[in-house]
């Protein structure tokens, strides 16, 4: 287990709410379930998804390097003292060292409050494509089923949860979720306050 060198994060202006959240994501794609993130986790999470959906080298080299070497993107963009909890996740990632949760949240509370534009568009970008696999059919919906699917490629595999989710959401689509419902929705999850939001409700009910 390592342990990332203690910075101070006295300059990390961002909610308990919001951090605890963050707390419930990592949860979600702790895929060992052992109260710690690594490679091996993203990479599992990787694999699975080139499984389940047959994707060809390039889609699963895109969703390799978002999941693999996501904090490194962060980090090239930045120097190592503008973002030194970053810098680190991204070395730690790397070497393959185990992640704690407070790790994890201080880098991500740090890209939020440093550069929280480069936070919100990479959640973004990540996001719709994990949304674009999960649309199948290609048609610019999910179904309830597809969400299913996907979210298990994550490790997250509570059905009853993620049926009350897709059936609080989906509104105008009879039966379906559109790419901007289901990103919107994750990004206010990570960003926001607003406790009326379907994914805290259900996937954070302990929050309100």
């Amino acid at each position: 287990m390592s342990h990332l060198e203690e910075i101070s994060t006295d300059k990390i202006h961002f909610s308990d709410f919001v951090k605890e959240k963050i707390r419930v994501w990592f949860k979600m794609m702790d895929t060992t379930k052992d109260g710690f993130m690594a490679k091996e986790d993203f990479e599992l999470i990787a694999n699975r998804f080139a499984v389940q959906y047959n994707l060809d080298e390039d889609r699963a080299k895109e969703i390799y390097g978002w999941l693999v070497d996501g904090f490194k993107k962060v980090d090239n963009e930045h120097s190592g003292d503008v973002m030194p909890l970053v810098t680190q996740m991204a070395e730690a990632i790397k070497n393959g060292a185990k992640i704690s949760e407070d790790e994890y949240i201080g880098a991500i509370g740090q890209l939020m409050t440093v550069d929280p534009l480069m936070a919100r568009n990479s959640l973004k970008s990540a996001v719709t494509l994990f949304f674009q696999i999960f649309d199948f059919d290609k048609d610019g919906f999910i179904t309830c089923d597809e969400l299913e699917k996907g979210l298990a490629c994550f490790g997250y595999d509570n059905k009853e949860v993620i049926d009350k989710v897709f059936e609080c959401m989906v509104k105008d689509h009879v039966g379906k979720m559109s790419q901007d419902e289901y990103v919107n929705a994750w990004l206010d999850f990570i960003f926001g306050e607003d406790k009326d939001n379907p994914f805290v409700k259900y996937f954070a009910p302990h929050l309100l």
